[in-house]
């Protein structure tokens, strides 16, 4: 049996506040604010997680949902790149001087799929808000949740901080077939009507006349020198480094849909957030045309 003097004793709750000031100095660095799970239809997850931090502390550790993440963004609350490190699922920002920071990234290690069940799941030391994909209908949860809720045609889920695991099902879409127009019969027809030989001829050559300045002012539009912004932004990777060179060989503008084609292997919500990410940055902005979405680099 151990011994103790009175003397000893008086050293305990000394040694007791030493190992508690770690735990009671992390409550003061940083605070969750709010964290968002947006799900789309091939699994992917973006994760939006905003923190209000201590802006004397010179970085902030905190843990993420997933370990392997990409399109990773982190900034402060003037939109300022901060610098991270991950290890596993820590992130460690270098947030010196800001009070507010935003992370986003994207990760499919967080759903899985089988016999056309998806399944949501991870464990949260926080409470956080789920948007499911459209028009998901769930068939599992393994707890009830905050609070549940509609949002166009997609399921919102308030959950508490723990583990959770969501399954649910997405309506498979076939495209439907449509029957070929028919002329009105109070439209005139235009059948036996035919055009003067001269005014298609002429009409002929008005188009090549077009054609050819059109042609001749893409061969001859200036092409936008990048190593700029490579030089300015060392953090790019290299699949974003492409799409700025396309988009700069285009002259500088380029639509959404054709950026899409020209980059098929990058999922299509992928490349969204890698246009997004580049338009926090400042390298790009994207301008709604009609009803498409034009993509324009800024070059200086």
């Amino acid at each position: 049996m151990l011994n103790f003097r009175n003397e000893h004793l008086l050293y305990v709750p000394l040694i007791l506040l030493i190992f508690s000031l770690p735990l009671a100095c992390n409550a003061h660095i940083y605070s969750v604010e709010n964290v968002e799970l947006i799900v789309y239809r091939d699994g992917l997850v973006h994760v939006i997680q905003s923190l209000i931090c201590n802006e004397t502390y010179p970085t902030v550790t905190i843990k993420l949902l997933a370990s392997r993440v990409e399109n990773v963004l982190v900034l402060d609350e003037n939109n300022s790149l901060l610098d991270y490190e991950l290890t596993g699922l820590n992130m460690t920002v270098y947030s010196l001087g800001a009070n507010r920071i935003l992370i986003e990234y994207d990760t499919f290690e967080l759903t899985s799929m089988e016999s056309g069940v998806w399944t949501l799941m991870f464990n949260s030391s926080f409470s956080l808000t789920v948007k499911l994909p459209e028009e998901a209908t769930i068939v599992y949860l393994n707890d009830v949740p905050m609070m549940i809720g509609i949002e166009g045609n997609r399921t919102i889920l308030h959950l508490s901080a723990g583990f959770w695991e969501i399954s649910y099902v997405l309506p498979i879409t076939v495209p439907s077939e449509t029957e070929p127009t028919k002329p009105s019969e109070t439209e005139p027809s235009n059948k036996g009507f035919s055009y003067p030989i001269e005014l298609v001829f002429l009409s002929s050559i008005l188009g090549l006349i077009i054609f050819s300045m059109i042609f001749l002012f893409y061969k001859r539009k200036r092409v936008i020198d990048v190593s700029q912004i490579f030089r300015k932004y060392p953090e790019l990777r290299d699949d974003e480094k492409n799409i700025l060179m396309f988009i700069a060989n285009r002259g500088g503008k380029i639509f959404e849909a054709e950026l899409r084609n020209a980059f098929p292997d990058i999922p299509r919500t992928t490349l969204w957030r890698m246009i997004r990410r580049l338009n926090k940055m400042g390298i790009l902005r994207v301008i709604k045309i009609g009803g498409q979405n034009q993509v324009e680099l800024i070059y200086k």
